[in-house]
């Protein structure tokens, strides 16, 4: 899958998924190349009994600027150890390696300007440049120094791949292995001002990695969410039908492909949604975590690289504001298509005709209101799930199928929390259409009525459909997307940094 290409060094994406498994494609290391390779695994097996053990790892990892996290040691063990005995033998060893050759090679030939062997200082700084990175003549020989095993002033391959071999493998890309040598470069100096970078391509790969996810999930739950929104609508003219009387309706109307009436403008609607919000919310927390690394370094004083839940809430709650701006009138012709709409074109006409453009806006405030304090919420409690799954497993980082359940149990709780507000957005959005008469002249008329009528129980009456079509929505989407940022390696070495509630001192559980 190919996304937008920003500056980078990479000739595709792919890079790090251009050989199989089963060792087709990889590179054949010559006699040289594996004595060479040999001698970096002697090397880092300081205690020469054959095999890597975490200590050995995290030594060599210090030497580097690398995290020693649980969650980093966790990735590295895992893309070398085949046997799962939590040790890196020599053959686990060379057999990874020869997967990575190419872009071992590909990555340094883009380093080596002059084609001459050898990296130094003066071609490190034009290769950052062509990346958008303003590096200083002192940056890159820091970077010279950190590999530089031999002093002799300058990156030999060999020197290289000691570094790259030490990279989780979703990094092992061109431009993310340069994005990593800067990282760890600030980072065994102390300055960690580079904290937050990350390439200018990753800003596109997430809006299309959450416009990907959220189509896939709302695709899979489509009858779920009309039988949601004729539940709610239904019960404003009195004709209040159960779950399972929705569902038989529905289908009358015009069997299975009716249980999907309306999703065309929801998956409009939910890929620029979905990727809005992931954009904005990583984009905030991006900027919330540079402050902080300015602030340590202006000040001196360590300052913790965990966001507190207000932030994470805060950040969630502009992410859902944004995205609801921009998508509101698509939400609006989706209730409509849901609840009889013969046509999207018909359906917008019918809205301007009644109410006039601004007919695509109604019940915008509750929409926004449910929206804001729905990913605020969201995002807060998923960031605490995430906290607690970390504490139960000694600090290590859930992968995507966990963090996809975390995100589908978060949003249970929240649906919960915020059912009031869809409830009186979905029936201020259809007021004035034929069976549907106007009735309220705000939101809070609406709610007043609501709980005037039919008691506040009203609001969640049909909660089961949401919650049978929420969760394993967002569940999914969170999945989709980690999956993505998992593959192409966004955020870079930020997500070991920033994420890890652990020492990076302290031992995982297998050392």
């Amino acid at each position: 899958m190919s996304t937008f290409r920003g500056p980078s060094l990479d000739d595709t994406v792919n890079d790090n998924n251009e050989d199989t498994d089963d060792g087709t494609n990889r590179a054949t290391l010559s006699d040289a190349a594996q004595s060479t390779v040999h001698d970096i695994f002697t090397s880092l097996d300081k205690n020469h009994d054959g095999k890597l053990q975490v200590p050995e790892i995290k030594g060599a990892l210090a030497e580097l600027g690398l995290p020693r996290s649980r969650a980093y040691l966790h990735d590295i063990i895992k893309q070398y150890d085949a046997d799962g005995d939590g040790s890196i033998d020599w053959q686990e060893f060379r057999r990874y390696v020869e997967k990575k050759e190419k872009i071992v090679q590909r990555t340094f030939s883009k380093l080596d300007v002059d084609n001459s062997g050898y990296i130094d200082a003066d071609e490190l700084t034009k290769a950052l440049r062509k990346l958008w990175m303003s590096v200083s003549a002192e940056d890159s020989q820091h970077m010279i120094d950190m590999l530089d095993v031999n002093h002799d002033n300058r990156i030999s391959i060999d020197e290289f791949r000691r570094f790259v071999y030490l990279l989780p493998e979703s990094l092992m890309t061109p431009t993310n292995i340069v994005y990593a040598l800067v990282d760890s470069s600030d980072w065994i100096q102390g300055v960690e001002l580079r904290l937050c970078m990350t390439p200018p391509k990753q800003p596109f790969q997430r809006l299309i990695a959450g416009g990907v996810a959220g189509m896939v999930s709302r695709a899979s739950v489509a009858p779920f969410e009309r039988m949601r929104t004729m539940y709610m609508v239904r019960q404003a003219d009195g004709r209040s039908l159960s779950m399972g009387g929705c569902a038989q309706k529905i289908y009358k109307e015009g069997g299975m492909s009716a249980l999907f009436k309306g999703n065309f403008a929801t998956m409009v609607k939910v890929a620029p949604q979905t990727a809005i919000q992931f954009a904005v919310y990583d984009t905030i927390t991006d900027a919330m975590y540079s402050s902080l690394s300015r602030v340590e370094q202006a000040s001196g004083i360590p300052q913790s690289r965990q966001l507190s839940k207000w932030q994470h809430l805060l950040a969630g709650c502009a992410a859902g504001a944004a995205a609801t701006v921009v998508t509101y009138p698509l939400e609006t012709l989706r209730t409509h298509m849901a609840v009889g709409g013969q046509s999207y074109r018909q359906c917008l006409s019918d809205v301007v005709k009644a109410h006039g453009h601004r007919g695509l806006y109604n019940g915008f405030l509750s929409g926004l209101m449910s929206s804001t304090v729905s990913n605020g919420l969201g995002f807060a409690s998923y960031e605490t799930g995430l906290s607690m799954f970390r504490q139960l497993n000694e600090g290590v980082t859930p992968g995507p199928a966990e963090r996809g359940i975390i995100a589908g149990g978060a949003a249970v709780t929240v649906m919960a929390a915020i059912q009031p507000l869809e409830v009186c957005c979905r029936r201020m959005q259809v007021q004035g259409r034929e069976g549907f008469p106007v009735k309220y002249n705000s939101v809070w008329h609406c709610a007043y009525q609501v709980v005037k009528e039919e008691g506040i129980a009203s609001f969640w009456h049909g909660s089961m459909c949401s919650f049978m079509k929420v969760a394993p929505s967002i569940a999914a989407v969170r999945f989709v997307y980690e999956l993505l940022v998992q593959e192409w390696g966004i955020n870079g070495l930020r997500r070991y940094r920033a994420n890890d509630t652990e020492s990076q001192a302290s031992d995982p559980p297998w050392a």
